[in-house]
């Protein structure tokens, strides 16, 4: 539910003091993202109290007035120019979280927002990541159709990222030799492939 018992003042000083709780150097890694939580939650209670031109809270906060009480809330936590974005960036996770948290179905479908929030959508990207990875190490043969697709675009990904002519003479015989084995191998599979496929 909105939290329409706080005024923009007392928010901002909420936000303030989280940040500067996060700054502070005895604060250890499980009460900074405690901070970083903290401060999403004034400032998706601010939204609230901001609106759009249509009359509606801004609750993706792009309001001119919001991103100044936005600015009036680092500038008292005395946060680094240098590091505003970084953390804009980490209070927005929280921000979509909690936003998601408090916003029906249909209220999130017409701001436009993803349904997933970016705490689900981080954990299906590491269940992904991690399946990706699984291909590499041993096990059954790998038998369905996209996973290798995957792996190979995988692969090709980090092909473009090497340059042999950055490289020494000894390095770049072990890699051409490596990369050799490599295509040998590929071509192996890709001549089976095409066998069975006739």
């Amino acid at each position: 539910m909105p939290n329409s018992t706080q005024s923009l003042s007392s928010l901002l000083d909420q936000a303030a003091d989280s940040l500067r709780r996060y700054y502070s150097a005895d604060t250890s890694d499980a009460d900074r993202t405690k901070c970083l939580r903290d401060t999403a939650a004034a400032f998706v209670n601010a939204r609230d109290q901001f609106y759009t031109r249509e009359g509606t809270p801004d609750y993706l906060g792009r309001t001119y007035a919001y991103r100044r009480w936005v600015r009036e809330v680092f500038s008292k936590a005395n946060v680094p120019g240098d590091e505003q974005n970084s953390l804009q960036s980490a209070i927005r996770y929280h921000t979509g979280n909690l936003l998601r948290d408090r916003l029906d179905a249909d209220q999130i479908e017409a701001l436009g927002l993803k349904h997933s929030s970016p705490r689900q959508r981080s954990t299906e990207k590491r269940e992904r990541t991690s399946e990706t990875l699984s291909l590499f190490g041993a096990g059954p043969a790998v038998t369905d159709a996209d996973d290798v697709v995957q792996a190979v675009e995988l692969f090709n990904t980090f092909l473009r990222r090497v340059h042999p002519a950055t490289l020494d003479a000894p390095t770049r015989r072990r890699v051409a030799a490596a990369l050799r084995g490599l295509a040998d191998s590929a071509g192996a599979v890709a001549e089976e492939a095409g066998r069975r496929r006739r």
